[in-house]
């Protein structure tokens, strides 16, 4: 399938994103940070980024994260922070990077580093929730190489239509493309309520030709006539924005709790 038609779809962020689990699953909530990091400064940053990931190493209250560099950006580098976890009140309990830079580095150090974390770089962050009833997730012990993300903006007042509508495309997914599995996150703190947003993970390029669109399946599941009026009436309602990541080992942090 041409990437320009991909289905919607999702990885499951693996093993160590969130409290370590007998049975890895999709956390139900992620903390995302995103970053717009300048050319010059990259070198030096992900430098900073390795000293914060030592310093979480030696500190009792370290977390884990995954981190992914975007491929189809502009002029700055962009890379998105995927931090699990299972209720919002475990943000309660969080130490901040900088509480953890400073108690392993001490002032200077701790400070010097974060400093080179922010220098020539813009980020937001955002809690966002799964959205059980529009994902099909699967588990799995190691992330995925490359992450192809689909993020949907639902038209005003349209949100209730739209859920409806991709309820059933995940029940025809069900019934005719079982190989496909994805989660679905909405934004829960931050962000935009109008948005929900598709992953898909996996680890060689070939894998994506064996996808197959969404028309596909639902021409499958509904018929080609009424297939085309459900894919039609999604499109009616929503705007597609894609863009293609790949999984950044030194700038993560997997595992280790």
């Amino acid at each position: 399938m041409r990437i320009g038609i991909v289905a919607v779809g999702v990885f499951a962020l693996a093993i160590g994103l969130a409290a370590a689990q007998e049975a890895p699953s999709a956390p139900q909530y992620f903390f995302v940070v995103d970053g717009q990091v300048e050319k010059p400064v990259f070198g030096s940053w992900t430098k900073a980024v390795a000293s914060l990931v030592d310093a979480h190493d030696q500190h009792p209250d370290g977390a884990n994260w995954a981190a992914y560099r975007e491929l189809t950006g502009g002029p700055e580098i962009r890379v998105r922070f995927f931090r699990g976890f299972s209720m919002l009140a475990d943000l309660d309990g969080w130490t901040s990077n900088r509480q953890i830079l400073v108690d392993v580095l001490g002032p200077a150090g701790g400070g010097a580093v974060k400093d080179a974390l922010t220098a020539g770089v813009k980020s937001s962050d955002r809690v966002m929730a799964l959205v059980d009833e529009l994902s099909r997730p699967w588990t799995g012990s190691e992330p995925p190489k490359y992450l192809w993300v689909a993020e949907i903006r639902v038209a005003e007042g349209k949100m209730t239509e739209y859920a409806a509508l991709a309820k059933r495309v995940r029940r025809a997914f069900d019934e005719h493309a079982q190989g496909m599995c994805w989660l679905c996150y909405a934004d829960a703190i931050g962000g935009e309520s109008s948005r929900v947003v598709y992953y898909h993970g996996f680890d060689a390029f070939a894998e994506v030709d064996s996808w197959p669109s969404r028309r596909e399946v639902l021409a499958a599941a509904l018929g080609e006539h009424e297939g085309a009026r459900l894919a039609s009436a999604i499109e009616a309602t929503t705007e597609t924005t894609t863009s293609l990541w790949k999984f950044e080992p030194g700038l993560s942090r997997l595992g280790r709790e």
